[in-house]
């Protein structure tokens, strides 16, 4: 079917008056391009066209292809069992603070998958291939070890979480390869890159890891930092191994996993109260607010950490949705947002978050699904982009507007619109101009 058009839709939280506004777009596309995942920045959302090796844009058009990655032609590796493989580009997708992307290779392919990335620059067209191997004095079989027990740490990685930094100067991020069947247990890998200011210089290391036990391992594990100035990058293993958080399945619900045990007490207990808020959520019911996506960030503004995850308010019916749930360092969800045009019973989901100047976020929400029940079962997937605005802010926006000679649209400071406002203080939409306002 054609896709939709554009629409805005907001939602406001019941505990706390944050609210989030935005536009959503569904799109049908053809499997083959196998655009699993996505990563979003500045209002827009990219994803890797498999059909025709590209980066390319989830927009209300459709998937256009922006970019052609560079040939792999000629480049084979040995899969775990030996056997040489042909390079291939695969899902997984990231960028960098500076707008460079992050490629993942092999995606099917154990073992191999966690190991080759490309990292692509845009703007010169540059690009370098990597092969980050095993950490220095580790073999397949010592890191698969990894000191607490055997196979794990080299399983399909899908997905890739943010890149805190610039790949041109230097940047981290982290990857969580699936632990082998039974396990159990898998390696949090940190990344290390530095440039130094020349992109043609960048060189990753990738010595650093943590076996960390999940109760339960999946492909789609999702390792954010929770630093995005790398002035704050510590010189210590403990310190660059508290610097993640991971979003993790087990028993086919979503449950997350703070930072390595050296983390700092601010850090270590926002996410120990989102944690326990999730799991007290599932006892309650849980076929509400556990959602099986992967979908999963943390950001910071003003000083306040936030967690935003895929969210269900339909499990039962509606397990694998592109719904969000935005929760404080408190672990109170302050504010939510349902898609009532899209549900789908399979997939995968992404979320990035970006922090902005005005004290808002942006946040670029991605779904993929082999079966769309809102379009007849269809192949499709669908986007969003949202603007998430705290209880003490101002303002809000929507970030799809931009005629400023518009009507205006008035919101009470809750966030909710206002059809016919009387006395009282307001927030005033005309386009993109957002003003607050006195109603006499």
């Amino acid at each position: 079917p054609p896709p939709p058009p554009f629409f805005s839709n907001q939602n406001t939280a019941h505990a706390r008056p944050s609210c989030l506004v935005g536009s959503y777009m569904c799109i049908s596309v053809k499997s083959t391009t196998c655009a699993r995942f996505a990563t979003g920045k500045d209002g827009r959302i990219y994803t890797i066209n498999m059909k025709t090796m590209s980066i390319a844009e989830i927009s209300k058009d459709g998937v256009t292809d922006l970019y052609k990655l560079p040939s792999l032609e000629g480049r084979r590796f040995a899969d775990v069992d030996g056997k040489q493989v042909d390079d291939y580009y695969g899902s997984a997708i990231s960028m960098d603070e500076a707008g460079n992307f992050l490629i993942g290779h092999y995606f099917v392919k154990p073992e191999l998958c966690s190991r080759i990335w490309t990292v692509y620059q845009p703007s010169t067209g540059k690009y370098k291939h990597f092969d980050i191997g095993y950490p220095s004095g580790y073999d397949r079989e010592t890191f698969t070890d990894g000191g607490i027990t055997a196979n794990t740490g080299i399983g399909r990685t899908d997905v890739v979480g943010r890149v805190a930094g610039d790949f041109s100067e230097e940047a981290i991020f982290y990857i969580a390869p699936q632990g082998q069947k039974g396990s159990g247990a898998q390696n949090i890998r940190l990344v290390y890159g530095y440039a130094g200011g020349n992109f043609d210089d960048l060189s990753l290391d990738c010595d650093e890891f943590a076996p960390t036990y999940l109760g339960g391992t999946n492909v789609d594990n999702i390792v954010q930092p929770v630093i995005t100035d790398m002035a704050t990058f510590g010189e210590t293993f403990g310190e660059h191994m508290s610097y993640y958080v991971l979003c993790s399945c087990s028993v086919s619900e979503w449950d997350m996993i703070g930072t390595y045990w050296t983390a700092s007490e601010e850090v270590r207990k926002s996410c120990t109260n989102f944690q326990t808020a999730i799991r007290e959520a599932a006892k309650t019911n849980p076929k509400v607010g556990v959602s099986p996506l992967n979908g999963f960030d943390t950001f910071v503004i003003d000083g306040h950490r936030y967690f935003v995850r895929n969210y269900s308010t339909n499990y039962a019916n509606n397990a694998r949705c592109m719904d969000i749930a935005v929760y404080d360092e408190n672990g109170e969800v302050v504010a939510t947002w349902v898609n009532t045009d899209y549900s789908s019973t399979m997939g995968y989901g992404s979320i990035t978050a970006q922090p902005q100047e005005d004290g808002t976020a942006l946040l670029h929400i991605y779904n993929s699904t082999s079966k769309n029940t809102s379009w007849g079962d269809q192949k499709c997937v669908a986007a969003a982009v949202l603007k998430f605005t705290p209880a003490d802010a101002a303002g809000i926006d929507d970030v799809n507007v931009d005629n400023n000679n518009a009507p205006a649209v008035y919101y009470n400071l809750q966030g909710v619109e206002v059809a016919n406002p009387e006395n009282g203080v307001y927030v005033v939409r005309r386009g993109s101009k957002v003003t607050k306002e006195i109603v006499r």
